[in-house]
């Protein structure tokens, strides 16, 4: 297989460390998806990659065409099952500090990303619940009940040691507490060769994962800043792999005490399978591109054109809730459903009422998005 650069979303699932001041506006850095995905196409010439269906809506005249994993809701029930290989990486820092990725694996194998749970849109794995949630009224509801997207049991790989560089990255005490900050650019890129030599299929989702770790734009340092705890993307031209990057998270780090343990990976799992090919490519209007909106509690600054459901969602107040799997209690993320991003009138959320409208799982987002000015 043929290598290229990758494809990524950084997650925005962006949180303040504990002693940080007031933050400046987010902003997105941008992505640069590679030539391959520009052949990524229905048909016979289509690139092998996840199973996927797309469809498209009007906003102001205007066509905007995304595509999702699985198959579509609006044909029935079906389901869909997506292998899925856990790979940790353990990774040492400058002065002997490990912090192993291979320590969280057996929770994250063990959370609601791949146990089932009860949720209003059925008993069921997160993700897939989150999906059957959005397209619930009338889709799910009355013309596919039997719908669902679902990862497979995990295929546990063995650990990816990575030796972190002097100025790629420091390690941080919060309480008891050791936790990395690693520099993005540096991280990405070794990603990147790492899952480029791991030989995927391409209908599987790679999901490398970290212990304690957060990524920064800037010089790595153990002050105030906003920090990534994931991204999602692709990579290859001979096929399309599909990625997602989270680090498993103790409490003590962030101001929100719900982005702990698997909420990052429950943000980068559910915007993977609403958008999994992360395309960006410049002004021409492609799949996941939708109207510019606004990220509520996040400001007035134009946020966003991506179908990405968990960036809509991380400036709420309750962005988590609990799911309890194997008598353990998980974070995960609320998400905005496609009819946020759609502007419809009515929702085709769960628990989404006329009088009482509802655009996200929990319910905290009670209305379209403000569009770009």
């Amino acid at each position: 297989m043929k290598s290229s650069a990758i494809a990524c979303v950084l997650v925005n699932t962006l949180a303040s460390v504990v002693i940080a001041q007031p933050a400046p506006q987010v902003v997105r850095l941008p992505a640069t998806p590679p030539a391959a995905l520009t052949r990524l196409a229905s048909g016979a010439a289509a690139l092998a990659t996840v199973p996927y269906w797309s469809r498209s809506f009007k906003y102001n005249a205007v066509a905007y065409k995304f595509e999702m994993v699985g198959k579509s809701p609006y044909s029935g029930s079906s389901t869909t099952t997506i292998p899925v290989n856990i790979l940790p990486i353990n990774i040492t820092f400058p002065g002997g500090t490990t912090l192993n990725g291979s320590d969280r694996a057996t929770e994250v194998a063990n959370s609601p990303i791949f146990l089932d749970a009860v949720y209003t849109s059925g008993t069921t794995q997160y993700a897939d619940a989150m999906q059957r949630a959005e397209f619930w009224k009338p889709i799910v509801l009355k013309k596919s009940p039997n719908y669902h997207v679902l990862l497979g049991s995990p295929t546990m790989r063995a650990s990816i040691p990575l030796t972190v560089p002097n100025g790629q990255g420091v390690t941080c005490v919060s309480g008891a507490t050791t936790f990395g900050v690693i520099s993005f650019s540096w991280f990405s890129a070794q990603l990147a060769s790492i899952l480029q030599a791991q030989g995927y299929s391409a209908g599987s989702l790679a999901m490398p994962i970290t212990n304690d770790i957060v990524l920064t734009s800037g010089t790595p340092g153990c002050g105030a800043g906003f920090y990534y705890g994931g991204y999602h993307g692709t990579y290859g031209t001979s096929q399309i792999n599909t990625f997602t990057y989270s680090a498993y998270i103790d409490s003590g780090w962030f101001f929100n005490p719900g982005t702990i343990d698997v909420f990052f990976l429950s943000h980068e799992v559910a915007e993977w399978m609403n958008d999994p090919f992360v395309d960006r490519s410049g002004a021409k209007q492609t799949q996941n591109i939708v109207p510019g909106w606004l990220q509520p509690g996040g400001g007035t600054s134009c946020y966003s054109n991506l179908l990405e459901v968990s960036d809509a969602t991380e400036a709420l107040s309750s962005v988590a809730f609990v799911v309890n799997t194997n008598g353990t209690n998980y974070h995960v993320t609320d998400v905005a459903g496609v009819s946020w991003f759609e502007l419809l009138k009515n929702s085709m959320e769960v628990g989404s009422t006329k009088t009482s409208p509802s655009y996200s799982y929990t319910g905290e987002l009670t209305s379209a998005p403000a569009v770009c000015p």
